[in-house]
């Protein structure tokens, strides 16, 4: 594996040939169950790269935990049971709010960095009577925010057609229904945060507060699986 260079992880799997070339000539030709998609992949590090304290530290914590195995990888870890069960996507106690605090700052940021998604903006009686809003008005309300997330944040993952001219078909296919289909939708609540006594307010730097769209993503994503581990 080549040397890690910015955010993006490529991880290269080593698979059958033959097996996998007829798994995606069915998916292709007889609508099959994509398999591939329900992978998991453990991954440990090298050796050498181990003795960083904190890495330690937590090696030393997970061995003194009676179970160092969490529950829900139990039946997939032995062999058996529903793969994607394994999934975050999938998980039961999947983090349904995420408060964002003032990580946004406007109603258009918020759109911006979640441009996939159709943003539907919620005004509670509380915030509509304290900054003499009508909450039946399309208004820009300020941050902070609370967002609902979707069930699924990933599009489902297909493997690749089994010969060229069923992968135009299939790409012809997945353009037609993303043109047809509805945007998944994120429900933003703004909310009146509690009143945290006197306190300096100083200005927000502008430059750190423009986050873009694939960093508040991959902070979302980080959350959901802090709440799940």
């Amino acid at each position: 594996m080549e040397a890690s260079k910015g955010e993006l992880r490529t991880v290269t799997v080593a698979l059958d040939t033959a097996q996998y070339h007829m798994d995606v000539s069915d998916i292709a030709e007889k609508d099959a169950e994509d398999v591939y998609g329900t992978f998991n992949i453990l991954m440990r590090r090298k050796p050498k790269e181990n003795n960083f304290k904190a890495i330690l530290e937590s090696i030393r914590d997970l061995m003194n935990e009676t179970c160092i195995v969490p529950d829900w990888l139990h039946n997939i870890f032995l062999g058996y049971g529903n793969p994607s069960a394994a999934q975050w996507t999938n998980m039961p106690d999947l983090l349904e709010t995420v408060d964002f605090k003032d990580t946004f700052l406007d109603v258009d940021h918020l759109r911006e960095c979640f441009s996939d998604y159709q943003v539907d903006i919620i005004l509670t009686s509380l915030f509509c009577s304290i900054h003499k809003f009508r909450c039946t008005e399309n208004l820009h309300p300020r941050p902070p925010f609370q967002i609902r997330l979707p069930r699924m944040l990933k599009g489902n993952i297909h493997a690749l057609p089994g010969n060229k001219k069923s992968s135009t078909a299939s790409m012809n296919d997945v353009s037609k229904a993303d043109d047809g289909s509805e945007r998944e939708k994120l429900i933003v609540e703004a909310y009146i945060p509690p009143d945290p006594g006197l306190i300096l307010k100083i200005s927000p730097n502008r430059t750190l507060s423009d986050l873009c769209p694939h960093r508040c993503k991959t902070t979302l994503l980080s959350m959901i699986l802090l709440h799940i581990f």
